[in-house]
C-alpha cells in the first residue's frame, strides 16, 4: 500500500508522536507477540534493551508511532543511551509509504543531535549508525530533501559494507534505496529499475543468514510484488504469516504476494488475521493516528479484493462495508484527506461486482462537494439500470458520468498518491457505455468502448489492491463471447489470467470461450482449474461478469 502524499501536511507526524508520548503514563507497553529480534546497544538497563529491540521490530512493521514510543521509553529508562535518540530520529524519517512531514524537521534533527552528544561511551558500530543517520536530517525545512536522503543512503551503504554480518545495517541500507524510489522498482514490461537489483541482492543476503528477519522479509515482498515474478516473495510470505502475530501489518503482508500468484484464499486468511491483530492492538493501546487510519482499514480493503477474486461475496461485501466505515466521514472533505472517498466508495464497487442492483439503487446520493464519490454512484447506478434493462435511465446516468469524467477536482484527486481518480472515472465511463451498447446488441460499438477501458486500465500504475476494482478484460471477454468472437475472447481471458492468475472469473470466461470453439479437452482442463479456484465461492456464474 502506498499512502504517500495522502496525509502530508494534514496529519502532522510530530503531533501524532507527541500525542503518543503525552498519553504515555509511566512505562510504555511491552508486547509479547512480536517475535524475537535483537539489535545490541550500549545501555545500563536490560529493560531498555528489550524496548529497543521492540522498537526496531515495530519500525520494520511500519508502525512508526508505536516504535517511537518504544524508543522514547528506552530514553526514559536510560537517558544516556545514544541509540534511543537514534531510534526516535530514524522513525521520524520518510518511508516508502509516507514522505517526511515538514512538521518533524526540528524534532528529528534535535533527536539525532542528542544521539551525537551521547556518543563518548558507545561502540564504534553505534557511532557509525548515528553519524550515518545524521546525514538524513537538517535543522532547516528544505523544499527538496532528496540530497539528504541520498547522503543517508550512501552512508548506509558504507555502514553495511563495513559490518557485513550486521543484518540490520544491510536491511536499513536496502530500505534507504527503496525510500529514494518509493514503489518504483519495476517498469511496466517487468524490467527492473537500475536501483532494484541492489535492493534485491542486499535483502536476499540478509535472508540467507537469517530467514526470519522481520525487516528483510517485509521489504522483500514490497520489492518483488510488482515484478513479473512475484512468486520470488512466496518464502517471505510464508515466513511472515506467523512470525510476529502482534504486528498487524506484518501479518497482512503475505497477502501482497498471495494476490499476485493466485492464492486468493490464503490472501483472505492473512487479512482476517491482520484485522484481528490490529483490532487487539488498537483496543489495547487506545491508539490513534496514522496507523489505525490507514494500515488497519487497508486490511479490510485488501480482504475485499481477495475475497472477490475467490467468489466469496459475503466476505467481500462485508469487508467493503467495513472499509468504508473506518475513516471518519468528517475527514473526507478536508484538504489532503479526500482520497478517503475511495474507501467510502468500495461498497458500490462491491455491489457492482456481485450484481446487488437493488442495494445500488437504494444507495444514498453523495454530496455534490464529493464529485468522485458522486461519479462512482452514477457509475454503479448505470450498471444496475443496464442489468435491469432500464436503458434510457442508464443513459441518463452515463451522461452524468461523461460530465464528471473531465471534472478537474476528480482529476486532481490522487488515490494513495499512485493513480488519479479521474482515470478511474474515465474507465467507468467506457465500461458503462460498452455494457449499454452490448445490452442493445450493438456489439461493434460495445467492443470498441470496452477495448478503450482495457487500454486505460493498463495505463494505471501498480497498486495493491488494484486501484480499478474489476478487470475490464472480464467485461470485454464476456461481450466478445456474446458477439460470437470466441477466439478473440479466449485471447482476452488468457491475458487476464496472466495478470490475475487463477482467478475464477477469468477461468470461467476462458472455459466458455474454449467450449464455443469445441476445444473440449482444453475446456475440461480449465474447468478443473475453475472448480479449484471457486471452491470457497458462494455464487454461481453464467459469465465472467455479472450484469
Amino acid at each position: 500500500m502506498k499512502l504517500s502524499f495522502f496525509i502530508i501536511g494534514i496529519i502532522s507526524t510530530f503531533l501524532i508522536f507527541n500525542k503518543c508520548s503525552d498519553n504515555l503514563k509511566g512505562q510504555a507497553p511491552l508486547f509479547t507477540n512480536l517475535g524475537t529480534h535483537h539489535f545490541s546497544v550500549t545501555t545500563s538497563s536490560e529493560l531498555a534493551q528489550e524496548y529497543f529491540d521492540q522498537g526496531v521490530i515495530l519500525a520494520y512493521g511500519f508502525n512508526h508511532e508505536e516504535a517511537f514510543r518504544s524508543f522514547k521509553e528506552v530514553a526514559r529508562l536510560d537517558s544516556n543511551c545514544a541509540m534511543a535518540y537514534w531510534g526516535m530520529a530514524y522513525v521520524l524519517g520518510p518511508n516508502i509509504n509516507l514522505p517526511m512531514d515538514s512538521g518533524v524537521v526540528h524534532s528529528s534533527y534535535e533527536a539525532i543531535q542528542k544521539a551525537i552528544s551521547l556518543l563518548d561511551d558507545e561502540t564504534q558500530r553505534e557511532k557509525d549508525y548515528v553519524m550515518a543517520l545524521s546525514k538524513r536530517y537538517s535543522s532547516e525545512k528544505l523544499q527538496d530533501r532528496s540530497p539528504l536522503d541520498q547522503a543517508y543512503s550512501d552512508a548506509m551503504r558504507e555502514l553495511a559494507n563495513k559490518y557485513p554480518d550486521d543484518l540490520d545495517a544491510s536491511t536499513m541500507f536496502a530500505e534507504s534505496i527503496m525510500d529514494l524510489h518509493p514503489w518504483d522498482y519495476w517498469l511496466k514490461d517487468g524490467t527492473p529499475q537500475s536501483w532494484t537489483s541492489e535492493i534485491l541482492s542486499t535483502l536476499e543476503r540478509v535472508m540467507e543468514k537469517d530467514s526470519t528477519h522481520h525487516g528483510a522479509n517485509h521489504l522483500y515482498i514490497h520489492a518483488v510484488e510488482a515484478s513479473k515474478n512475484p512468486a520470488r516473495g512466496l518464502n517471505s510470505a510464508e515466513r511472515l504469516k506467523f512470525l510476529a502475530p502482534g504486528a498487524g501489518h506484518l501479518v497482512h503482508m503475505p497477502a501482497h504476494i498471495f494476490i499476485r500468484v493466485g492464492k486468493y484464499h490464503e490472501g483472505s486468511l492473512a487479512n482476517l488475521r491482520a484485522v484481528k491483530s490490529d483490532e487487539a492492538y488498537i483496543n489495547q493501546c487506545n491508539q490513534q493516528g496514522f496507523y489505525p487510519l490507514s494500515y488497519y482499514p487497508h486490511n479490510y480493503h485488501f480482504l475485499w479484493a481477495t475475497a472477490t477474486l475467490e467468489g466469496d461475496s459475503k466476505t467481500a461485501i462485508d469487508a467493503a462495508i467495513k472499509t468504508s466505515q473506518k475513516p471518519p466521514d468528517s475527514l473526507m472533505d478536508v484538504c489532503g484527506y479526500q482520497t478517503l472517498q475511495h474507501f467510502a466508495a468500495i461498497p458500490l464497487y462491491a455491489y457492482v461486482t456481485f450484481g446487488k442492483w437493488d442495494e445500488i439503487l437504494s444507495y444514498s446520493e453523495p454530496q455534490d462537494k464529493r464529485p468522485y464519490s458522486k461519479a462512482v454512484w452514477h457509475y454503479a447506478r448505470a450498471m444496475a439500470l443496464i442489468a435491469k434493462n432500464n436503458l434510457a435511465e442508464a443513459q441518463t446516468e452515463i451522461s452524468e458520468l461523461e460530465i464528471l469524467r473531465n471534472n478537474k477536482t476528480i482529476d486532481e484527486l490522487s488515490i494513495w498518491g499512485i493513480n488519479s481518480a479521474g482515470n478511474l472515472i474515465k474507465i467507468a465511463y467506457e465500461v458503462t457505455s460498452g455494457e449499454l451498447e452490448a445490452k442493445k446488441k450493438n456489439y461493434p460499438k460495445a467492443i470498441s468502448y470496452l477495448k478503450k477501458a482495457v487500454e486505460l486500465e493498463d495505463q494505471l500504475r501498480y497498486d495493491e489492491p488494484p486501484t480499478w476494482f474489476y478487470p475490464c478484460r472480464q467485461n470485454l471477454g464476456a461481450v466478445l463471447i456474446d458477439a460470437g468472437k470466441y477466439a478473440e475472447a479466449q485471447k482476452v481471458y488468457e491475458e487476464n489470467l496472466k495478470e490475475i492468475p487463477e482467478n475464477g472469473w477469468g477461468l470461467f470466461g476462458l472455459h466458455q470461450a474454449l467450449l464455443k470453439q469445441n476445444k473440449i479437452i482444453e475446456a475440461e482442463n480449465v474447468l478443473k482449474r475453475f472448480n479449484e479456484a471457486w471452491k470457497f465461492s458462494d455464487i454461481k456464474l453464467s459469465s465472467s461478469r455479472i450484469i
